[in-house]
Protein backbone atom coordinates (compact mmCIF):
# COMPACT_ATOMS: atom_id res chain seq x y z
CA UNK A 1 0.00 0.00 0.00
CA UNK A 2 1.39 3.40 -1.00
CA UNK A 3 0.74 6.86 0.42
CA UNK A 4 0.88 9.13 -2.64
CA UNK A 5 0.53 12.94 -2.64
CA UNK A 6 -2.78 14.00 -4.21
CA UNK A 7 -1.04 16.33 -6.71
CA UNK A 8 0.74 13.29 -8.24
CA UNK A 9 -2.54 11.49 -9.08
CA UNK A 10 -4.20 11.90 -12.48
CA UNK A 11 -7.19 10.12 -14.11
CA UNK A 12 -6.19 7.44 -16.65
CA UNK A 13 -6.87 8.52 -20.25
CA UNK A 14 -8.39 5.12 -21.09
CA UNK A 15 -10.55 4.93 -18.01
CA UNK A 16 -13.46 2.53 -18.48
CA UNK A 17 -15.97 5.21 -17.47
CA UNK A 18 -16.65 7.58 -20.36
CA UNK A 19 -19.78 9.17 -18.88
CA UNK A 20 -18.96 11.75 -16.22
CA UNK A 21 -20.52 11.54 -12.78
CA UNK A 22 -23.30 14.04 -12.08
CA UNK A 23 -22.64 16.98 -9.75
CA UNK A 24 -25.21 15.68 -7.27
CA UNK A 25 -23.49 12.31 -7.16
CA UNK A 26 -20.08 13.95 -6.69
CA UNK A 27 -21.34 16.19 -3.88
CA UNK A 28 -22.78 13.14 -2.11
CA UNK A 29 -19.42 11.38 -2.36
CA UNK A 30 -17.60 14.46 -1.00
CA UNK A 31 -19.91 14.49 2.02
CA UNK A 32 -19.35 10.76 2.55
CA UNK A 33 -15.55 11.07 2.50
CA UNK A 34 -15.62 14.06 4.83
CA UNK A 35 -17.75 12.19 7.37
CA UNK A 36 -16.55 8.57 6.97
CA UNK A 37 -13.17 8.82 5.29
CA UNK A 38 -12.08 6.76 2.24
CA UNK A 39 -13.81 3.39 2.35
CA UNK A 40 -11.97 2.09 -0.77
CA UNK A 41 -8.38 2.79 -1.81
CA UNK A 42 -7.54 4.14 -5.25
CA UNK A 43 -6.03 1.69 -7.75
CA UNK A 44 -3.14 3.31 -9.66
CA UNK A 45 -0.41 2.62 -12.23
CA UNK A 46 2.99 4.36 -12.34
CA UNK A 47 3.26 6.90 -15.19
CA UNK A 48 6.53 8.82 -15.31
CA UNK A 49 6.88 10.98 -12.23
CA UNK A 50 3.20 10.54 -11.26
CA UNK A 51 0.43 7.94 -11.19
CA UNK A 52 -2.67 7.25 -13.30
CA UNK A 53 -5.83 6.30 -11.40
CA UNK A 54 -7.25 3.12 -12.95
CA UNK A 55 -10.08 2.70 -10.44
CA UNK A 56 -11.40 5.53 -8.30
CA UNK A 57 -11.67 8.58 -10.53
CA UNK A 58 -14.88 9.75 -8.80
CA UNK A 59 -13.09 9.47 -5.47
CA UNK A 60 -10.12 11.37 -6.98
CA UNK A 61 -12.47 14.17 -8.13
CA UNK A 62 -14.03 14.29 -4.66
CA UNK A 63 -10.60 14.45 -2.95
CA UNK A 64 -9.50 17.26 -5.28
CA UNK A 65 -12.68 19.14 -4.43
CA UNK A 66 -12.01 18.67 -0.70
CA UNK A 67 -8.23 19.39 -0.63
CA UNK A 68 -7.58 21.18 -3.93
CA UNK A 69 -5.83 19.78 -7.03
CA UNK A 70 -2.41 21.10 -5.96
CA UNK A 71 -2.63 19.62 -2.46
CA UNK A 72 0.15 17.31 -1.25
CA UNK A 73 -2.29 15.46 1.04
CA UNK A 74 -1.21 11.77 1.21
CA UNK A 75 -3.75 9.37 -0.29
CA UNK A 76 -3.80 5.58 0.30
CA UNK A 77 -3.39 3.78 -3.06
CA UNK A 78 -2.84 0.27 -4.38
CA UNK A 79 -0.43 0.02 -7.33
CA UNK A 80 -0.88 -2.45 -10.24
CA UNK A 81 1.16 -3.08 -13.35
CA UNK A 82 -1.16 -4.10 -16.33
CA UNK A 83 -4.71 -5.02 -17.57
CA UNK A 84 -5.84 -1.53 -16.58
CA UNK A 85 -9.16 -1.59 -18.50
CA UNK A 86 -10.24 -5.01 -17.27
CA UNK A 87 -9.39 -4.20 -13.66
CA UNK A 88 -11.22 -0.89 -13.98
CA UNK A 89 -14.26 -2.72 -15.34
CA UNK A 90 -14.22 -5.28 -12.52
CA UNK A 91 -14.11 -2.51 -9.92
CA UNK A 92 -16.67 -0.24 -11.56
CA UNK A 93 -19.19 -3.05 -11.99
CA UNK A 94 -19.39 -3.27 -8.22
CA UNK A 95 -20.67 0.33 -8.00
CA UNK A 96 -23.43 2.47 -9.52
CA UNK A 97 -23.31 5.26 -12.11
CA UNK A 98 -21.31 3.44 -14.78
CA UNK A 99 -23.06 3.87 -18.09
CA UNK A 100 -24.20 0.48 -19.48
CA UNK A 101 -22.47 1.06 -22.83
CA UNK A 102 -19.10 1.59 -21.10
CA UNK A 103 -19.43 -1.88 -19.65
CA UNK A 104 -20.75 -3.39 -22.88
CA UNK A 105 -17.95 -2.03 -25.07
CA UNK A 106 -15.28 -3.61 -22.87
CA UNK A 107 -17.13 -6.97 -22.79
CA UNK A 108 -17.40 -6.91 -26.61
CA UNK A 109 -13.69 -6.06 -26.93
CA UNK A 110 -12.78 -9.04 -24.73
CA UNK A 111 -15.01 -11.37 -26.78
CA UNK A 112 -13.82 -10.12 -30.15
CA UNK A 113 -10.11 -10.34 -29.37
CA UNK A 114 -9.99 -14.03 -30.26
CA UNK A 115 -8.57 -15.18 -26.95
CA UNK A 116 -11.89 -15.18 -25.09
CA UNK A 117 -15.36 -16.54 -25.78
CA UNK A 118 -18.73 -16.01 -24.08
CA UNK A 119 -18.11 -18.85 -21.61
CA UNK A 120 -14.70 -17.65 -20.46
CA UNK A 121 -15.79 -14.01 -20.16
CA UNK A 122 -18.89 -15.08 -18.22
CA UNK A 123 -16.76 -17.15 -15.84
CA UNK A 124 -14.32 -14.29 -15.38
CA UNK A 125 -17.07 -11.92 -14.24
CA UNK A 126 -19.16 -14.51 -12.40
CA UNK A 127 -22.07 -14.14 -14.84
CA UNK A 128 -23.99 -16.27 -17.37
CA UNK A 129 -23.34 -16.53 -21.10
CA UNK A 130 -26.73 -14.83 -21.67
CA UNK A 131 -25.49 -11.88 -19.62
CA UNK A 132 -22.46 -11.65 -21.90
CA UNK A 133 -24.68 -11.91 -25.00
CA UNK A 134 -26.88 -9.10 -23.72
CA UNK A 135 -23.88 -6.80 -23.27
CA UNK A 136 -22.62 -7.63 -26.74
CA UNK A 137 -26.09 -6.94 -28.21
CA UNK A 138 -26.16 -3.49 -26.57
CA UNK A 139 -22.65 -2.77 -27.76
CA UNK A 140 -23.74 -3.59 -31.32
CA UNK A 141 -26.51 -0.99 -31.44
CA UNK A 142 -26.32 1.43 -34.36
CA UNK A 143 -24.07 4.48 -33.95
CA UNK A 144 -27.09 6.78 -33.72
CA UNK A 145 -28.73 4.60 -31.07
CA UNK A 146 -25.53 4.47 -28.99
CA UNK A 147 -25.03 8.22 -29.24
CA UNK A 148 -28.61 8.94 -28.13
CA UNK A 149 -28.31 6.38 -25.33
CA UNK A 150 -25.13 8.03 -24.03
CA UNK A 151 -26.86 11.42 -24.26
CA UNK A 152 -29.67 10.02 -22.05
CA UNK A 153 -32.28 10.54 -24.80
CA UNK A 154 -33.78 7.24 -23.68
CA UNK A 155 -33.31 4.70 -20.92
CA UNK A 156 -31.87 1.19 -20.72
CA UNK A 157 -35.29 -0.39 -21.33
CA UNK A 158 -35.56 1.36 -24.70
CA UNK A 159 -31.98 0.39 -25.60
CA UNK A 160 -32.75 -3.25 -24.83
CA UNK A 161 -35.86 -3.10 -27.04
CA UNK A 162 -33.85 -1.56 -29.90
CA UNK A 163 -31.57 -4.65 -30.01
CA UNK A 164 -34.52 -6.55 -31.55
CA UNK A 165 -34.21 -4.55 -34.78
CA UNK A 166 -31.58 -4.06 -37.48
CA UNK A 167 -29.40 -0.94 -37.61
CA UNK A 168 -31.67 0.46 -40.33
CA UNK A 169 -34.79 -0.18 -38.26
CA UNK A 170 -33.16 1.48 -35.25
CA UNK A 171 -31.99 4.54 -37.19
CA UNK A 172 -35.28 5.00 -39.08
CA UNK A 173 -37.31 4.72 -35.88
CA UNK A 174 -35.11 7.13 -33.90
CA UNK A 175 -34.75 9.66 -36.74
CA UNK A 176 -38.54 9.90 -37.14
CA UNK A 177 -39.02 10.50 -33.42
CA UNK A 178 -36.18 12.82 -32.44
CA UNK A 179 -38.43 15.08 -30.33
CA UNK A 180 -40.62 12.37 -28.82
CA UNK A 181 -40.40 10.33 -25.64
CA UNK A 182 -39.56 6.69 -26.10
CA UNK A 183 -41.26 3.79 -24.34
CA UNK A 184 -39.85 0.24 -24.30
CA UNK A 185 -43.16 -1.40 -25.29
CA UNK A 186 -43.63 0.92 -28.27
CA UNK A 187 -40.04 0.41 -29.41
CA UNK A 188 -40.36 -3.37 -29.05
CA UNK A 189 -43.51 -3.38 -31.20
CA UNK A 190 -41.78 -1.29 -33.86
CA UNK A 191 -38.69 -3.52 -33.93
CA UNK A 192 -40.75 -6.73 -34.11
CA UNK A 193 -43.67 -5.65 -36.31
CA UNK A 194 -42.41 -7.92 -39.07
CA UNK A 195 -41.68 -10.77 -36.65
CA UNK A 196 -43.94 -13.26 -34.90
CA UNK A 197 -43.39 -14.49 -31.33
CA UNK A 198 -42.84 -18.25 -31.21
CA UNK A 199 -45.66 -18.47 -28.66
CA UNK A 200 -48.02 -17.76 -31.58
CA UNK A 201 -47.15 -21.06 -33.25
CA UNK A 202 -49.75 -23.78 -32.68
CA UNK A 203 -47.55 -26.43 -34.25
CA UNK A 204 -44.41 -28.12 -32.90
CA UNK A 205 -41.32 -26.00 -33.58
CA UNK A 206 -38.81 -28.80 -33.07
CA UNK A 207 -36.44 -29.02 -36.05
CA UNK A 208 -37.97 -25.94 -37.75
CA UNK A 209 -35.76 -23.29 -36.15
CA UNK A 210 -33.68 -22.60 -39.27
CA UNK A 211 -36.60 -22.78 -41.71
CA UNK A 212 -38.57 -20.27 -39.63
CA UNK A 213 -35.57 -18.00 -38.98
CA UNK A 214 -36.04 -17.97 -35.21
CA UNK A 215 -34.21 -15.19 -33.31
CA UNK A 216 -33.89 -14.98 -29.52
CA UNK A 217 -34.74 -11.83 -27.54
CA UNK A 218 -31.54 -11.37 -25.50
CA UNK A 219 -33.36 -9.47 -22.76
CA UNK A 220 -36.49 -11.59 -22.45
CA UNK A 221 -37.74 -15.15 -22.64
CA UNK A 222 -39.44 -14.67 -26.00
CA UNK A 223 -38.03 -15.67 -29.37
CA UNK A 224 -39.29 -14.50 -32.77
CA UNK A 225 -40.07 -16.09 -36.13
CA UNK A 226 -38.71 -13.97 -38.97
CA UNK A 227 -39.73 -16.11 -42.00
CA UNK A 228 -43.44 -15.37 -42.24
CA UNK A 229 -44.50 -17.46 -45.27
CA UNK A 230 -43.49 -20.89 -43.89
CA UNK A 231 -45.04 -19.92 -40.53
CA UNK A 232 -48.41 -19.10 -42.14
CA UNK A 233 -48.37 -22.32 -44.17
CA UNK A 234 -47.67 -24.44 -41.08
CA UNK A 235 -50.25 -22.53 -39.01
CA UNK A 236 -52.94 -23.04 -41.67
CA UNK A 237 -52.12 -26.74 -41.93
CA UNK A 238 -52.57 -27.11 -38.19
CA UNK A 239 -55.99 -25.36 -38.25
CA UNK A 240 -57.16 -27.42 -41.25
CA UNK A 241 -56.21 -30.58 -39.38
CA UNK A 242 -58.19 -29.34 -36.38
CA UNK A 243 -61.28 -28.78 -38.55
CA UNK A 244 -60.95 -32.26 -40.06
CA UNK A 245 -60.64 -33.75 -36.58
CA UNK A 246 -63.99 -32.14 -35.64
CA UNK A 247 -65.62 -33.49 -38.79
CA UNK A 248 -64.40 -36.96 -37.92
CA UNK A 249 -66.01 -36.59 -34.48
CA UNK A 250 -69.39 -36.41 -36.24
CA UNK A 251 -70.45 -32.74 -36.08
CA UNK A 252 -73.18 -31.80 -38.56
CA UNK A 253 -70.96 -29.03 -39.92
CA UNK A 254 -67.65 -27.31 -39.21
CA UNK A 255 -67.31 -23.61 -40.11
CA UNK A 256 -63.88 -21.95 -40.22
CA UNK A 257 -63.80 -18.18 -39.63
CA UNK A 258 -60.62 -16.17 -40.12
CA UNK A 259 -60.57 -12.68 -38.60
CA UNK A 260 -64.37 -12.53 -38.28
CA UNK A 261 -66.98 -13.21 -35.63
CA UNK A 262 -70.01 -15.46 -35.49
CA UNK A 263 -72.37 -12.50 -35.11
CA UNK A 264 -71.20 -10.73 -38.29
CA UNK A 265 -70.48 -13.74 -40.50
CA UNK A 266 -73.09 -14.63 -43.17
CA UNK A 267 -72.06 -18.27 -42.80
CA UNK A 268 -73.40 -18.27 -39.22
CA UNK A 269 -76.66 -16.34 -39.69
CA UNK A 270 -78.72 -19.53 -39.51
CA UNK A 271 -77.17 -20.69 -36.22
CA UNK A 272 -78.07 -20.21 -32.59
CA UNK A 273 -76.34 -21.34 -29.42
CA UNK A 274 -77.34 -24.60 -27.75
CA UNK A 275 -76.27 -26.78 -24.82
CA UNK A 276 -73.98 -29.80 -24.78
CA UNK A 277 -77.08 -31.95 -24.27
CA UNK A 278 -77.85 -31.73 -27.99
CA UNK A 279 -76.62 -34.64 -30.05
CA UNK A 280 -73.25 -34.05 -31.69
CA UNK A 281 -74.82 -35.05 -35.05
CA UNK A 282 -77.15 -32.02 -34.77
CA UNK A 283 -74.53 -29.50 -33.68
CA UNK A 284 -72.24 -27.21 -35.67
CA UNK A 285 -68.64 -26.49 -34.61
CA UNK A 286 -67.18 -23.04 -35.29
CA UNK A 287 -63.40 -22.69 -35.52
CA UNK A 288 -62.35 -19.03 -35.29
CA UNK A 289 -58.76 -17.85 -35.87
CA UNK A 290 -57.69 -14.26 -35.16
CA UNK A 291 -54.43 -13.30 -36.89
CA UNK A 292 -53.64 -10.14 -34.93
CA UNK A 293 -53.12 -12.13 -31.71
CA UNK A 294 -52.82 -15.64 -33.23
CA UNK A 295 -55.64 -17.03 -31.10
CA UNK A 296 -57.72 -20.09 -31.99
CA UNK A 297 -61.18 -20.51 -30.48
CA UNK A 298 -63.38 -23.57 -31.01
CA UNK A 299 -67.06 -23.49 -30.04
CA UNK A 300 -69.14 -26.63 -30.47
CA UNK A 301 -72.41 -25.34 -28.97
CA UNK A 302 -74.28 -24.15 -32.06
CA UNK A 303 -77.29 -25.59 -33.86
CA UNK A 304 -79.33 -24.55 -36.89
CA UNK A 305 -82.37 -22.48 -35.88
CA UNK A 306 -84.63 -24.48 -38.19
CA UNK A 307 -83.36 -27.74 -36.74
CA UNK A 308 -83.84 -26.43 -33.18
CA UNK A 309 -87.46 -25.53 -33.95
CA UNK A 310 -88.08 -28.88 -35.59
CA UNK A 311 -86.56 -30.80 -32.66
CA UNK A 312 -88.70 -28.84 -30.20
CA UNK A 313 -91.82 -29.44 -32.32
CA UNK A 314 -91.09 -33.18 -32.52
CA UNK A 315 -90.57 -33.34 -28.74
CA UNK A 316 -93.90 -31.57 -28.10
CA UNK A 317 -95.77 -33.87 -30.50
CA UNK A 318 -94.24 -36.98 -28.93
CA UNK A 319 -95.14 -35.78 -25.45
CA UNK A 320 -91.53 -35.52 -24.25
CA UNK A 321 -92.06 -31.87 -23.29
CA UNK A 322 -95.04 -29.60 -22.84
CA UNK A 323 -95.69 -26.73 -25.20
CA UNK A 324 -94.62 -23.46 -23.54
CA UNK A 325 -97.42 -21.07 -22.55
CA UNK A 326 -96.49 -17.43 -23.04
CA UNK A 327 -98.28 -14.61 -21.21
CA UNK A 328 -98.02 -10.85 -21.77
CA UNK A 329 -95.33 -10.70 -19.06
CA UNK A 330 -92.98 -13.09 -20.89
CA UNK A 331 -90.57 -10.94 -22.87
CA UNK A 332 -87.88 -11.42 -25.45
CA UNK A 333 -84.48 -9.87 -24.63
CA UNK A 334 -84.97 -6.86 -26.98
CA UNK A 335 -88.46 -6.33 -25.56
CA UNK A 336 -87.19 -6.50 -21.95
CA UNK A 337 -84.42 -4.02 -22.74
CA UNK A 338 -86.94 -1.53 -24.14
CA UNK A 339 -89.27 -2.15 -21.19
CA UNK A 340 -86.47 -1.24 -18.79
CA UNK A 341 -85.99 1.97 -20.77
CA UNK A 342 -89.68 2.84 -20.40
CA UNK A 343 -89.43 2.28 -16.66
CA UNK A 344 -86.27 4.39 -16.36
CA UNK A 345 -88.03 7.27 -18.10
CA UNK A 346 -90.93 6.85 -15.69
CA UNK A 347 -88.85 6.95 -12.48
CA UNK A 348 -86.84 9.93 -13.72
CA UNK A 349 -90.07 11.84 -14.31
CA UNK A 350 -91.59 10.76 -11.00
CA UNK A 351 -88.58 11.76 -8.94
CA UNK A 352 -88.06 15.11 -10.66
CA UNK A 353 -91.70 16.18 -10.44
CA UNK A 354 -92.67 14.72 -7.04
CA UNK A 355 -89.54 15.19 -4.87
CA UNK A 356 -89.57 17.91 -2.21
CA UNK A 357 -86.58 20.23 -1.78
CA UNK A 358 -85.12 18.27 1.15
CA UNK A 359 -85.14 14.91 -0.65
CA UNK A 360 -83.89 16.53 -3.86
CA UNK A 361 -80.92 18.05 -2.01
CA UNK A 362 -80.04 14.88 -0.03
CA UNK A 363 -80.40 12.55 -3.02
CA UNK A 364 -78.21 14.78 -5.21
CA UNK A 365 -75.39 14.93 -2.70
CA UNK A 366 -75.66 11.21 -1.92
CA UNK A 367 -75.32 10.31 -5.60
CA UNK A 368 -72.34 12.63 -6.03
CA UNK A 369 -70.48 11.79 -2.83
CA UNK A 370 -71.25 8.10 -2.24
CA UNK A 371 -68.38 6.66 -4.28
CA UNK A 372 -65.86 9.14 -2.90
CA UNK A 373 -66.99 8.57 0.67
CA UNK A 374 -67.22 4.78 0.49
CA UNK A 375 -64.42 4.19 -2.02
CA UNK A 376 -64.56 1.84 -4.97
CA UNK A 377 -65.45 -1.06 -2.67
CA UNK A 378 -68.95 0.48 -2.80
CA UNK A 379 -69.09 0.10 -6.57
CA UNK A 380 -72.06 -1.88 -7.87
CA UNK A 381 -75.49 -2.28 -6.29
CA UNK A 382 -74.83 0.41 -3.65
CA UNK A 383 -73.99 3.14 -6.16
CA UNK A 384 -76.61 5.14 -8.08
CA UNK A 385 -75.69 7.14 -11.17
CA UNK A 386 -72.23 8.02 -12.45
CA UNK A 387 -69.82 10.15 -10.45
CA UNK A 388 -68.90 12.06 -13.62
CA UNK A 389 -72.63 12.65 -14.34
CA UNK A 390 -72.54 11.08 -17.79
CA UNK A 391 -75.90 10.94 -19.51
CA UNK A 392 -77.34 7.42 -19.85
CA UNK A 393 -79.74 6.84 -22.75
CA UNK A 394 -82.87 4.95 -21.78
CA UNK A 395 -83.24 3.50 -25.30
CA UNK A 396 -80.89 2.53 -28.12
CA UNK A 397 -80.98 5.21 -30.82
CA UNK A 398 -82.23 2.75 -33.43
CA UNK A 399 -85.05 1.49 -31.17
CA UNK A 400 -86.43 4.70 -29.68
CA UNK A 401 -90.22 4.42 -29.20
CA UNK A 402 -92.54 6.37 -31.48
CA UNK A 403 -93.55 9.84 -30.22
CA UNK A 404 -90.95 9.69 -27.40
CA UNK A 405 -90.99 12.90 -25.38
CA UNK A 406 -88.11 14.14 -23.18
CA UNK A 407 -88.39 13.65 -19.42
CA UNK A 408 -89.02 16.76 -17.25
CA UNK A 409 -85.43 16.57 -16.00
CA UNK A 410 -84.09 16.51 -19.58
CA UNK A 411 -86.28 19.52 -20.46
CA UNK A 412 -85.01 21.39 -17.39
CA UNK A 413 -81.40 20.71 -18.40
CA UNK A 414 -82.12 21.95 -21.94
CA UNK A 415 -83.69 25.12 -20.53
CA UNK A 416 -80.54 26.00 -18.56
CA UNK A 417 -78.20 24.97 -21.37
CA UNK A 418 -80.03 27.38 -23.67
CA UNK A 419 -79.75 30.14 -21.03
CA UNK A 420 -76.00 29.54 -20.73
CA UNK A 421 -75.54 29.55 -24.50
CA UNK A 422 -77.27 32.93 -24.72
CA UNK A 423 -75.22 34.42 -21.85
CA UNK A 424 -72.00 33.06 -23.32
CA UNK A 425 -72.72 34.61 -26.71
CA UNK A 426 -73.62 38.02 -25.26
CA UNK A 427 -71.13 38.35 -22.40
CA UNK A 428 -68.53 35.60 -22.88
CA UNK A 429 -69.41 34.13 -19.48
CA UNK A 430 -67.77 30.75 -18.82
CA UNK A 431 -69.89 27.77 -17.72
CA UNK A 432 -68.24 27.85 -14.26
CA UNK A 433 -69.04 31.54 -13.82
CA UNK A 434 -72.57 30.92 -15.08
CA UNK A 435 -73.20 28.24 -12.44
CA UNK A 436 -71.68 30.43 -9.73
CA UNK A 437 -74.28 33.12 -10.54
CA UNK A 438 -77.23 30.69 -10.23
CA UNK A 439 -79.34 30.66 -7.07
CA UNK A 440 -78.85 27.78 -4.66
CA UNK A 441 -82.32 26.43 -5.43
CA UNK A 442 -81.66 26.48 -9.19
CA UNK A 443 -78.23 24.90 -8.78
CA UNK A 444 -79.61 22.10 -6.62
CA UNK A 445 -82.46 21.39 -9.01
CA UNK A 446 -80.18 21.41 -12.07
CA UNK A 447 -77.69 19.13 -10.28
CA UNK A 448 -80.51 16.74 -9.48
CA UNK A 449 -81.72 16.80 -13.10
CA UNK A 450 -78.24 15.92 -14.42
CA UNK A 451 -77.88 13.16 -11.85
CA UNK A 452 -81.26 11.67 -12.70
CA UNK A 453 -80.26 11.50 -16.35
CA UNK A 454 -77.12 9.57 -15.31
CA UNK A 455 -79.09 6.71 -13.69
CA UNK A 456 -78.93 3.48 -15.68
CA UNK A 457 -81.73 1.03 -16.43
CA UNK A 458 -80.08 -1.54 -14.19
CA UNK A 459 -79.69 0.85 -11.23
CA UNK A 460 -83.34 1.93 -11.39
CA UNK A 461 -84.42 -1.60 -10.44
CA UNK A 462 -81.77 -2.31 -7.79
CA UNK A 463 -82.61 -2.68 -4.08
CA UNK A 464 -80.55 0.38 -3.11
CA UNK A 465 -82.56 2.61 -5.44
CA UNK A 466 -85.90 1.09 -4.38
CA UNK A 467 -85.08 1.48 -0.66
CA UNK A 468 -84.14 5.15 -1.06
CA UNK A 469 -86.86 6.29 -3.46
CA UNK A 470 -89.72 3.94 -2.52
CA UNK A 471 -90.28 3.28 -6.24
CA UNK A 472 -90.63 -0.43 -6.99
CA UNK A 473 -91.43 -1.66 -10.52
CA UNK A 474 -94.16 -4.10 -9.49
CA UNK A 475 -95.99 -1.41 -7.46
CA UNK A 476 -95.94 1.43 -9.99
CA UNK A 477 -99.29 2.10 -11.67
CA UNK A 478 -100.66 4.12 -14.57
CA UNK A 479 -97.32 4.76 -16.24
CA UNK A 480 -96.73 2.24 -19.03
CA UNK A 481 -97.69 3.49 -22.50
CA UNK A 482 -95.78 1.33 -25.01
CA UNK A 483 -95.71 2.03 -28.72
CA UNK A 484 -96.63 -0.40 -31.50
CA UNK A 485 -92.98 -1.35 -32.06
CA UNK A 486 -92.67 -2.73 -28.53
CA UNK A 487 -95.99 -4.59 -28.68
CA UNK A 488 -95.14 -6.06 -32.06
CA UNK A 489 -92.33 -8.03 -30.43
CA UNK A 490 -95.00 -10.17 -28.77
CA UNK A 491 -96.20 -13.40 -30.36
CA UNK A 492 -99.84 -13.30 -31.58
CA UNK A 493 -101.06 -15.39 -28.61
CA UNK A 494 -99.61 -12.86 -26.16
CA UNK A 495 -101.17 -9.93 -28.04
CA UNK A 496 -104.59 -11.61 -27.99
CA UNK A 497 -104.36 -12.34 -24.26
CA UNK A 498 -103.34 -8.77 -23.41
CA UNK A 499 -106.13 -7.45 -25.66
CA UNK A 500 -108.73 -9.54 -23.83
CA UNK A 501 -107.33 -8.70 -20.41
CA UNK A 502 -107.65 -4.96 -21.05
CA UNK A 503 -111.36 -5.42 -21.79
CA UNK A 504 -111.24 -3.81 -25.21
CA UNK A 505 -114.67 -4.33 -26.73
CA UNK A 506 -114.02 -4.36 -30.46
CA UNK A 507 -111.63 -3.22 -33.16
CA UNK A 508 -114.44 -3.06 -35.72
CA UNK A 509 -113.28 -6.05 -37.75
CA UNK A 510 -114.56 -9.64 -37.90
CA UNK A 511 -111.12 -11.31 -38.06
CA UNK A 512 -108.68 -8.68 -36.80
CA UNK A 513 -105.01 -9.09 -37.63
CA UNK A 514 -102.13 -8.71 -35.14
CA UNK A 515 -101.57 -5.11 -36.23
CA UNK A 516 -105.25 -4.24 -35.59
CA UNK A 517 -105.08 -5.64 -32.07
CA UNK A 518 -101.82 -3.80 -31.35
CA UNK A 519 -103.25 -0.47 -32.52
CA UNK A 520 -106.25 -0.98 -30.23
CA UNK A 521 -103.98 -1.79 -27.27
CA UNK A 522 -101.82 1.32 -27.90
CA UNK A 523 -104.95 3.51 -27.95
CA UNK A 524 -106.32 1.89 -24.79
CA UNK A 525 -103.09 2.26 -22.79
CA UNK A 526 -102.65 5.87 -23.87
CA UNK A 527 -106.08 6.62 -22.42
CA UNK A 528 -105.81 4.36 -19.37
CA UNK A 529 -102.39 2.95 -18.53
CA UNK A 530 -103.57 0.15 -16.24
CA UNK A 531 -101.19 -2.57 -17.45
CA UNK A 532 -98.09 -2.97 -15.26
CA UNK A 533 -95.56 -5.05 -17.23
CA UNK A 534 -93.56 -5.80 -14.06
CA UNK A 535 -96.50 -7.22 -12.08
CA UNK A 536 -97.19 -10.93 -11.92
CA UNK A 537 -99.54 -11.91 -14.73
CA UNK A 538 -102.98 -13.15 -13.80
CA UNK A 539 -105.00 -14.57 -16.69
CA UNK A 540 -108.49 -13.19 -17.32
CA UNK A 541 -110.21 -16.44 -16.31
CA UNK A 542 -108.22 -16.46 -13.05
CA UNK A 543 -109.29 -12.86 -12.37
CA UNK A 544 -112.92 -13.84 -12.88
CA UNK A 545 -112.58 -16.83 -10.56
CA UNK A 546 -111.06 -14.62 -7.89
Amino acid sequence: MLQIPLNQLKPAKQNVRQVKASSDSLNALVASIQSQGMLHNLVVMKNGSGYNVIDGNRRLQALQKIHGKSSAEKIACMQINDNDQEIGLHANMMREDMHPLDQCDVITKLCSGGEEDFDSVAARFGQTTKWVGQRVALSELSSLAKQMFRNCDFNLGVAMALTLGTHKQQDDYLAERQDQRFHPDGVKRAMTNSKIPISAAMFDLKGLEENLGIEQDMFGDEAYITNIEPFEALQNSFIEAKCEELRQQGFADVIYLKDSFTWDSPECNHLQSCSDDQRIEDRTAIVRYTTHNYSLHIDTQYISRDLERQLEKDAIESGEIEAPTLTPTDYSKPQKSLLDGYYLDHVRSMLFEKSDDDFLDKMSDAMLLARRVGGYAQFGDNIIGSVSIDNQNAFPTADEPENLTPTPSALYIKEWQDKYKLDNETSGLSSTQFVMHMSKADRTKLKFAFLLESITKHQAQEKEFIDITGLEPANCINWFKPDATWLNKYKIDQVEELYESLGIKSVGKVNPKKRDLINAIVKQLNEKADFNPFAEWVAKQDQAAA
